[in-house]
C-alpha cells in the first residue's frame, strides 16, 4: 500500500489545502484531504472488475465549502444530535452552540470545516486537530488524532484516538455517503444491522431514552434486505461483536461494503434529507443518493444515563476504530 500526498487547492484566506491518496495492490484507491479531514473519493471495482467510485463528493474546494451536509467528513466533538444544545457533567451545565433549530448536531460544524494538521508515518496518513477549551461550548482542551490506512486485504481503517486536559464528552465519526451502484438512488441496496434493538426517535430525531427491539419493525435488518424506506435516520444498539457490524450489498454491480467497529452504535442514514446538489463528474445528488453507516456513541448520551457512556476523563485516552471492508460478488 502506498500513500501519496499533493497541493490540491486553497481556502479563501491562502492556506494549502492537502490530497492524500492511498493505493493498495488490487487498485482501490481512497483520496482525503485535510480540510475537514473529508474522504473525497473511494475507488472500488465491481464484479466485472470495472472501477468507480462509490462515495458522494465535489469536484473542487469551493462545494466542500458551501457543503451543509457533511458529505465525507470527520466529524466530532459529538457525532449526530444533543437535545437542547445543553448536557449536564458531574453536576455542570454546559451549553453549546445550536446549529438545528433547538439541538446541536455534529458538534456544531467545526471539524468539517477545520484545516486538520498532517504528516504520512510509513502507509499511515496521520490528521491530527485540537479544539481548544469551550469550543462550541465543550469543556476541554482536545487533542485529536484520526489514523487512516488501506491494506491489501481490502479494509480501510481510521483509527481515532483523542485527549483532553478537563472531563468531557466525546464521540467522534466519519460522515462518508456511500452508492455501491455509484448512480441513482440507494433504496435497492440490501442492508444488514448486526443489532436486535434501536433507539426511536421524535419529531426533531432526538431519542428519548428507550431501546426498542426491531423484531416486527422496518427497523429489523438482521437478515439482509432492501432499504426501500426513504426516511431512516436511527441510531442502533449493535450486537456482539462476532462478524461484520454491518454489510451493504448492491446487486447489480456485485459490489459489498462490510462495516466493523469497537463502538456501542451505528447511525444509519439513508440521505432522504439530503437537498438536490451539483457533485462530483456532473452528477446531480438529491434524496437518497447516498446512505451513512456512522459508528458513534448514541445520540443525545450525555442527557441519557442509561445509554453507554461517551464521557472522557481528564488525561484518559479515546479510541475509535471504524473500517470498511470492499468486496465484490461474481
Amino acid at each position: 500500500m502506498s500513500v501519496k500526498a499533493e497541493r490540491w487547492s486553497s481556502l479563501p484566506d491562502g492556506e494549502t489545502v492537502y490530497m492524500f491518496e492511498l493505493v493498495n495492490k488490487q487498485g482501490i484507491t481512497v483520496k482525503i484531504i485535510n480540510y475537514g479531514g473529508i474522504i473525497t473519493s473511494i475507488l472500488t471495482p465491481d464484479k466485472n472488475g470495472v472501477f468507480d467510485d462509490i462515495v458522494l463528493g465535489y469536484d473542487n474546494i469551493e462545494g466542500y465549502i458551501r457543503d451543509d451536509a457533511f458529505l465525507g467528513a470527520m466529524i466530532g466533538r459529538y457525532a449526530n444530535r444533543i437535545k437542547g444544545s445543553e448536557f449536564r457533567l458531574d453536576g455542570k451545565r454546559f451549553r453549546l452552540t445550536k446549529n438545528e433549530g433547538e439541538n446541536h448536531l455534529h458538534g456544531g460544524g467545526v471539524f468539517n470545516k477545520s484545516l486538520w494538521g498532517w504528516t504520512i508515518s510509513g502507509d499511515e496518513l496521520v490528521l491530527h486537530l485540537k479544539s481548544p477549551d469551550g469550543e462550541e461550548g465543550y469543556p476541554g482542551s482536545l487533542e485529536v488524532k484520526a489514523s487512516v490506512s488501506l491494506d491489501d486485504q481490502d479494509c480501510l481503517t481510521i483509527d481515532f484516538m483523542a485527549i483532553s486536559d478537563r472531563d468531557t464528552v466525546v464521540s467522534l465519526t466519519n460522515h462518508a455517503y456511500f452508492n455501491l451502484a455509484c448512480v441513482g438512488d440507494v433504496l435497492k441496496h440490501e442492508v444488514r444491522i448486526n443489532a436486535d434493538c434501536y433507539t426511536p426517535v421524535d419529531g426533531e430525531l432526538i431519542p428519548a431514552g428507550e431501546l426498542r427491539p426491531v423484531a416486527g419493525t422496518d427497523f429489523d435488518f438482521r437478515s439482509p434486505r432492501y432499504i426501500e424506506n426513504s426516511y431512516y435516520d436511527h441510531n442502533f444498539a449493535l450486537g456482539e461483536k462476532n462478524g461484520p457490524d454491518a454489510e451493504v450489498y448492491e446487486p447489480e454491480s456485485g459490489r459489498l461494503l462490510r462495516l466493523f467497529t469497537n463502538m456501542p452504535g451505528l447511525q444509519f442514514y439513508c440521505g432522504g434529507a439530503l437537498g438536490r446538489r451539483n457533485g462530483k463528474y456532473g452528477e446531480v445528488y438529491g434524496k437518497n443518493s447516498g446512505f451513512c453507516l456512522e459508528p458513534q456513541y448514541f445520540p443525545n448520551t450525555p442527557n441519557e444515563p442509561s445509554f453507554p457512556s461517551c464521557v472522557l476523563r481528564a488525561g484518559e485516552v479515546y479510541n475509535h476504530k471504524i473500517v470498511y471492508e470492499f468486496k465484490t460478488v461474481r
